[in-house]
């Protein structure tokens, strides 16, 4: 008479150590992949702009009338180049700030 035979399961003395490293291993990689989905997709809701040769971020829709109220510049003395183009005062309020935008601001500073 044969005795039972064994199966795969049953010829391993005790439970594979490399099963639970593979387990640990996918699971370290499933968060590493939700970690850098996460961080793609909150990056991908802000908007980078250059203003004065400075990377700045924000998740709001800003124009150029609230970024100058924003660094509380007197409107009044100074130039702004938005995208290499110099911008008049009257397309401040019109214009929204859009991803890699460059914004230049220049005071006039008077003495003597």
């Amino acid at each position: 008479m044969v005795g039972p035979q064994p199966t795969a399961l049953t010829t391993w003395l005790h439970p594979p150590y490399c099963l639970s490293a593979i387990l640990s291993v996918n699971i370290s990689l499933s968060l590493v992949y939700f970690k850098k989905n996460f961080q793609i997709y909150l990056m991908s809701h802000k908007t980078h702009f250059t203003l004065n040769g400075h990377i700045y971020f924000t998740e709001h829709q800003l124009t150029l009338f609230e970024l100058i109220q924003y660094f509380n510049y007197n409107s009044s003395l100074l130039v702004l180049e938005y995208n290499n183009l110099i911008c008049g005062k009257k397309n401040w309020d019109k214009i929204v700030i859009k991803n890699n935008d460059r914004i230049e601001i220049v005071t006039i500073v008077g003495g003597g």
